[in-house]
């Protein structure tokens, strides 16, 4: 059982789902049902896809001024369950902003996941966020649609 007091990093860049329920401070989740289990297939085609975008200069790494600006947030709840909380448990929670200039949340945003300390992040570095993420299994709805609709 793993206790937990839990830090959001809401990535709009990770998300093409429709956004939630705005909280007062105009932060939005996309809701849970925004998303389905994906495939292994399509969980890395959705991953691959996510790090092309952010690697604007096409150098194969996400360097930090490539990288999303998260929104950091706080929440005083305890997940005490296995692994990360799941997107339904961080939607209900209360939470607010941590105050952190751009540059600083994207320097977190790398730090989190680069493994080899070299200030930017491999795929399969990108790969680790992702896996240990709340949405590690999911992708959003509307990426498979369309998808789909382009086969």
């Amino acid at each position: 059982m793993i206790l937990v007091t839990a830090t959001i990093l809401a990535l709009a860049a990770q998300s093409s789902a429709p956004a939630g329920e705005t909280k007062p401070d105009g932060f939005r989740m996309a809701p849970t049902s925004a998303f389905v289990d994906g495939t292994p297939e399509e969980l890395r085609a959705f991953a691959e896809e996510r790090f092309r975008e952010m690697d604007k200069d096409g150098s194969g790494f996400v360097e930090r001024g490539e990288a999303p600006v998260p929104q950091i947030r706080l929440t005083e709840g305890t997940w005490e369950g296995d692994g990360p909380p799941p997107r339904k448990w961080f939607e209900q929670q209360q939470s607010q902003a941590i105050p952190i200039g751009a540059d600083m949340a994207r320097a977190a945003y790398i730090a989190r996941g680069d493994a080899n300390e070299d200030g930017k992040l491999s795929f399969d570095e990108y790969l680790t966020i992702r896996n240990s993420g709340f949405d590690a299994k999911q992708i959003p709805v509307g990426w498979r649609e369309q998808r789909q609709a382009q086969r």
